[in-house]
């Protein structure tokens, strides 16, 4: 079998548009030691195309026929919008969860000083 039959029929069964008849013939192709080895460096292709991409997800984001400074200043804008907002959410969950004291009396209050005489007559 020649190489573009055998590419033609592994791209069929990859994107699953492969008849039976097809199928059969790949299955018969991939008997031949050449028509193996092709495989193996097909599926080695695609593996390693796929871990590059995971492994650079910046490239893959960088929007095409955009200037890199409109493209950064959005990036700058989405993260320092999300620390900001990170933030303010640590600040309203240290106000809520702050436990709450009781407020001091201010010593000079009459309320305060009758008290105290009392605490001291009591002793």
């Amino acid at each position: 079998m020649m190489k573009s039959d055998l590419d033609r029929l592994l791209q069929r069964w990859h994107d699953g548009e492969i008849t039976p008849a097809e199928a059969e013939e790949l299955v018969r192709a991939i008997d031949e030691p050449a028509a193996r080895a092709r495989l193996r460096e097909v599926w080695f292709l695609e593996s390693s195309l796929s871990e590059a991409l995971r492994a650079a997800p910046v490239r893959q984001s960088f929007p095409a026929g955009r200037d890199l400074a409109e493209w950064l200043l959005q990036l700058w804008v989405h993260v320092t919008f999300r620390a900001v907002a990170s933030a303010a959410v640590l600040v309203l969950a240290l106000m809520l969860l702050k436990p709450r004291r009781d407020p001091v009396p201010d010593q000079s209050e009459p309320a305060y000083l009758a008290q105290l005489i009392l605490l001291n007559q009591l002793d």
